[in-house]
């Protein structure tokens, strides 16, 4: 890439000495996919948002990244024991496309939450079902 003369050669991404993307752009990229767009939709939209061009590939990366740290979370081995464990769950109203029709279906979000002998709260655990019932819990 050339370097222009007494231009500001700053990223518009990524902080001077930062070699992190700032969570605002990764939770954009990720709230954006959510919606099931394309990696070359998702870059358009960002270019929009933030004013610079970013690559589908790099959206890939930040998608990519994320869901290898949640499958790692969720592998994790719990090194507490939780004597007391609490598990909750909220139902949301999902949006989805079936035979190319909007369709709203059910869905909870189960969080499961334990408190160890020090009395501090831990997330242990979040996953989504279909339903809200007995044998879910």
């Amino acid at each position: 890439m050339k370097r222009i003369r007494g231009e500001n050669q700053d990223s518009q991404i990524i902080p001077k000495y930062q070699r992190i993307i700032h969570d605002k752009f990764i939770l954009d990229v990720l709230s954006l996919a959510s919606t099931r767009l394309s990696n070359n939709e998702i870059a358009d939209q960002i270019t929009s948002m933030y004013g610079f061009k970013v690559s589908p590939s790099v959206i890939s990366n930040c998608i990519q990244t994320v869901q290898d740290e949640m499958r790692d979370w969720h592998e994790r081995p719990l090194e507490n024991n939780y004597p007391i464990i609490m598990i909750d769950g909220k139902v949301f109203k999902i949006k989805t496309e079936e035979s190319g029709r909007s369709k709203y279906v059910n869905k909870t979000l189960y969080v499961v939450v334990g408190i160890n002998a020090d009395g501090q709260k831990e997330l242990i655990a979040l996953y989504v079902s279909n339903t809200e019932s007995a044998t879910e819990w």
